[in-house]
């Protein structure tokens, strides 16, 4: 699979989304708080 491979050698594009990701979710709940808690 790809993503199994990604995961063991990642691109740096691969590695800003998955930093990115978790961010902009608590980016979210935080300007929306009750919403997606």
């Amino acid at each position: 699979m790809e993503t199994c491979a990604s995961l063991w050698n990642p691109n740096p594009e691969q590695l800003q989304i998955v930093i990115l990701l978790p961010v902009y979710y608590c980016f979210l709940v935080a300007m929306s708080p009750g919403k997606l808690i």
